[in-house]
């Protein structure tokens, strides 16, 4: 069977030795496709102080150079074709300061992209539009009541919504566009059907990735049965978003949902800058004993700091929890963490009682007191251990 990743390997082996690291992560937020929800993901994982999203308050309309400098995640309902222009600007003040373009470092960026059924996206969007921002739709005659009038009468509304899946990859209304475009830059772009794909290589990908994601931006229930379409309707809006169907039907049947232009050692450069400029220290978690004994676990946990700097944390707690084996979360027991000097370890004890059972997995991690920020893949240890008695 021919491999599924054939698009990625070709990319990749085309990138050659004078890639420049990948320094920050775009996530090009296309309307009505999991964007907020991704947001939430990388506040929670990366600590909202260090992710830079255009509109998201109202301290975020313009892209200011010490907050987006600061960032390592950028995102917002912006195109590629915004980034890559905002870098060919920083490259022509290079060059006519006197410098040579051989010597210019350009931002070094990784896109992340989410695309959805493009039918499906435009029926959400304009019922977004309708119940949400119908002050400002109002203007561009857009029909509350009719998704057929306001296609008829609202050139503007036909403008936005026509192949915008394809615009935001490569600027251009062409799925060859966006599909050269994503081949030979990198990029992860997931289908909005495969989105728990996304999650999951964000997952094994970036160090400090949350590996909890709450669904928000979720749609009323029930909201296309109040939106009438019929054949034709659905007809007039399929060739508006033609190119969109290909460039879904692309990542979602030959990426098997998940198209991947991002090397290993782009990420492990990228988890490099993060652990160093990042408040996100250098732990590992070492399980030195774990007991079952008259239904009472104890355990005894090692916590290394092996930054350069003392762990100082704020609220923080290393904290065990037992997952039955549906993977439900039974028990939960956290120890607060006090400062620990670099390149030293604490040890902790954890006992719960009332533990009847050996058939659950335990789990260790470092936890804020919101419950939020759970630490990546390289400071857990999840171990199932053969209990002693």
């Amino acid at each position: 069977m021919e491999s599924k990743h054939k698009w990625m390997i070709r990319s990749r082996q085309s990138q050659g030795s004078e890639c420049f690291q990948m320094e920050k992560l775009i996530f090009l937020h296309i309307e009505k496709a999991a964007g907020t929800s991704q947001r939430a993901l990388f506040y929670q994982s990366f600590g909202k102080e260090n992710v830079y999203w255009y509109g998201a308050d109202p301290n975020r309309k313009k892209f200011r150079k010490d907050d987006v400098d600061k960032s390592f995640v950028i995102g917002g309902h912006k195109k590629f074709n915004f980034y890559s222009r905002s870098c060919e600007s920083r490259l022509l003040r290079w060059l006519t300061s006197g410098y040579k373009e051989s010597d210019f470092k350009p931002d070094t960026f990784g896109y992340i992209a989410v695309v959805r059924d493009p039918v499906e996206r435009v029926i959400s969007f304009f019922n977004y539009c309708r119940t949400q921002e119908y002050e400002n739709w109002s203007r561009h005659k857009l029909d509350p009541n009719s998704l057929g009038k306001t296609l008829h009468k609202s050139r503007t509304f036909r403008r936005v919504i026509r192949n915008a899946q394809c615009r935001y990859l490569s600027g251009a209304e062409s799925f060859e566009k966006a599909k050269e475009n994503i081949s030979k830059n990198k990029f992860v772009v997931a289908s909005l059907e495969h989105i728990e794909l996304l999650n999951d290589y964000l997952i094994r990908n970036i160090e400090c990735v949350d590996r909890t994601l709450n669904k928000n931006n979720a749609g009323k229930s029930g909201y296309k049965e109040e939106i009438d379409i019929d054949d034709e309707l659905k007809e007039e809006i399929t060739e508006l978003v033609s190119e969109d169907i290909k460039l879904y039907d692309f990542i979602n049947n030959e990426c098997y949902g998940l198209f991947d232009n991002i090397s290993q050692n782009d990420w492990n450069l990228f988890n490099s800058t993060v652990m160093d400029a990042a408040t996100v220290p250098k732990l590992r978690i070492s399980i030195k004993t774990l007991r079952l004994h008259n239904d009472v676990l104890s355990a005894q946990v090692e916590l290394h700091n092996e930054s350069a700097n003392e762990y100082s944390p704020d609220n923080c707690y290393i904290g065990l929890r037992l997952f039955d084996a549906e993977g439900n979360c039974c028990l939960e027991r956290r120890n607060l963490i006090e400062p620990i000097r670099s390149q030293s370890r604490k040890t902790f004890l954890f006992r719960a009682e009332g533990v009847h059972h050996e058939d659950f997995k335990a789990r260790f991690d470092i936890v804020d007191v919101n419950n939020k920020r759970w630490l990546g893949e390289d400071t857990v240890s999840i171990s199932e251990f053969e209990f002693s008695r």
